[in-house]
């Protein structure tokens, strides 16, 4: 049985970029929806803007987007239910 190749190669710099300018702009919308003291519309954004990095960092900078499926899963999985159960404790 064989295993699937994986590139190994280093991402291109301008993908890389294009992902650090857009985590920037996220951090920046994050902050700037913070100021807005105990609204529920600000905390599920700030969640959500929140799990969006997660996934841009995982796939991009941890290089999950060459990894196996499974432990794509395994990592966004936990991303996500760690945000899910966050929201759930804001209700």
């Amino acid at each position: 049985m064989t295993t699937p190749a994986i590139n190994h190669d280093p991402p291109r710099t301008g993908r890389l970029t294009a992902a650090w300018l857009v985590l920037i702009g996220l951090t920046l919308a994050g902050g700037g929806l913070a100021g807005l003291q105990d609204s529920s519309f600000a905390h599920g954004a700030v969640l959500a803007l929140a799990a969006i990095k997660g996934r841009c960092v995982a796939l991009r900078f941890m290089g999950l987007e060459h990894a196996p499926a499974w432990l794509r899963r395994a990592v966004l999985g936990w991303l996500f239910g760690v945000v899910g159960f966050i929201a759930f404790t804001l209700v």
